[in-house]
């Protein structure tokens, strides 16, 4: 039960940060088509970075000046 609470706890915290966006770009440009609805909501909320372990995002290293990291990366980007 405290780990359910505390879930909740954080996914509000986290939300709080958070928008949503509804895309109206079509993106082609990952090499993992499914990976490319990401590119879309990062350009349609204007994102400072993308936060993500995927491998073929990962490799871009940054899309249309957004900046691709892993948790580690945008942890010490944020010196935490």
């Amino acid at each position: 039960m405290a780990a359910a609470r505390d879930t909740r706890r954080r996914g509000k915290e986290f939300g709080s940060l958070a928008d949503v966006v509804n895309p109206e770009i079509v993106v082609t440009d990952c090499s993992d088509p499914d990976d490319n609805r990401i590119l879309e909501a990062a350009v349609a909320g204007a994102a400072e970075c993308i936060v993500s372990g995927d491998k073929h995002l990962r490799r871009m290293k940054a899309y249309r000046g957004i900046e691709i990291l892993n948790a580690s990366g945008f942890l010490s980007r944020m010196g935490l």
